[in-house]
């Protein structure tokens, strides 16, 4: 009896741990079929350190298409502590190539962080020191593609499209105003590490691209805003005076075809110009009265209106009663017997024809 009674016992754990073995298989191969991919994507999550990719900003052009803003390849550095081994060393390397102090690039290296940019020493630096740093191939240390703005005409319209900063941000002008639609999206080069940091060798590296910004396009005519600009600059040689400003538009639409100041800069170094300068533009931020320009619409009104013509003769005293007001041209005595073509071209304030108030060309 007793031994009917254990063998009983036996079989049940035999047939206990059987269903049991079933089970744990049913459980792996839920955990394998249904739950292998989530695994597997949490885990390269937990090993994967990314790098970031700056995206590519969009092109800024006139009403033609020619272009006004663009970008070049200016790459950066960055570096994983962990997997950096003599850290002395690298940041010897480092401050030679970069030209900045060991110390500072030591402290870079010394975060305790999973990725370290080198910046502002190790961002926007040119080919030739990106391509130094990439034939050392030191392990923990990445050059990643970056870009920085590029403006081919220099100072051209400058106040109106602004400059970005070292990390792209739009900063100023057209830069800053549209900055959501011109930044577009950073990519990351995801690599794979162990908890200490070790690259793993076998797991290959994934590039995760960026998404460029959009274009835009201006109102401003590129030929006309050249043409302004040399206006300027020769007033500026000839007269040399304290600010300047232009405006050109379209009078039936009320568009922007060029716009143009002085002092300007260059948006690629604007840091060397005093602030007052970049940060404002002068035809929209300073108010300014018309003065002797007021005067060709009023000469205008008048040839429409055969009130006045250009070989008609006019005397100017230098001065006449208008009501109650003493209304005095711009030369002492003043310009004396000329047609009203050559009023035009003297700018006098005064019209007068046989006793005859004509117009009040001075506005104030």
């Amino acid at each position: 009896m007793y031994l009917l009674g254990l063998k009983k016992r036996v079989v049940l754990i035999f047939l206990l741990m059987i269903f049991s073995f079933i089970l744990l298989l049913i459980r792996v191969g839920y955990i394998q079929i249904f739950m292998g991919n989530r695994i597997n994507n949490m885990a390269y999550e937990l090993w994967s350190k990314d790098i970031p990719i700056d995206s590519v900003r969009g092109n800024i052009y006139d009403r033609n298409g020619n272009l006004l803003v663009g970008n070049k390849l200016s790459p950066s550095v960055a570096v994983i502590p962990r997997q950096i081994k003599d850290k002395d060393a690298v940041a010897y390397f480092l401050s030679n190539t970069l030209g900045v102090s060991r110390d500072s690039i030591y402290d870079h290296l010394n975060k305790n962080v999973s990725i370290e940019l080198i910046k502002p020493e190790g961002r926007k630096i040119t080919s030739d020191i990106a391509n130094k740093i990439s034939k050392a191939n030191i392990m923990g240390v990445y050059v990643v593609g970056d870009t920085v703005r590029y403006y081919p005409y220099k100072s051209l319209l400058a106040s109106v499209l602004g400059f970005c900063g070292i990390d792209n941000q739009g900063i100023a002008g057209i830069e800053n105003i549209y900055d959501s639609y011109l930044k577009g999206n950073k990519g990351a080069l995801k690599i794979y590490t162990d908890a200490k940091g070790n690259l793993l060798g076998n797991i290959p590296g994934v590039y995760e691209g960026s998404v460029p910004g959009m274009d835009l396009y201006l109102t401003i005519d590129l030929e006309i805003q050249l043409t302004i600009e040399r206006v300027i600059e020769e007033a500026v040689n000839r007269y040399n005076p304290e600010q300047m400003l232009v405006l050109s538009t379209n009078p039936k639409t009320g568009e922007i075809l060029g716009m143009g100041s002085y002092p300007t800069f260059d948006p690629e170094n604007y840091q060397e110009y005093p602030q007052e300068i970049y940060n404002r533009n002068l035809p929209i931020w300073m108010s300014y009265e018309p003065g002797s320009t007021f005067k060709i619409l009023t000469f205008a009104a008048g040839l429409e209106e055969g009130v006045i013509s250009l070989d008609e003769p006019f005397f100017c005293s230098g001065y006449k009663i208008v009501e109650d007001r003493r209304i005095k041209d711009w030369k002492a005595g003043g310009h004396g017997s000329q047609t009203f073509l050559q009023v035009l071209q003297n700018s006098c304030n005064l019209l007068v024809n046989t006793g005859t108030h004509l117009s009040l060309l001075r506005t104030l």
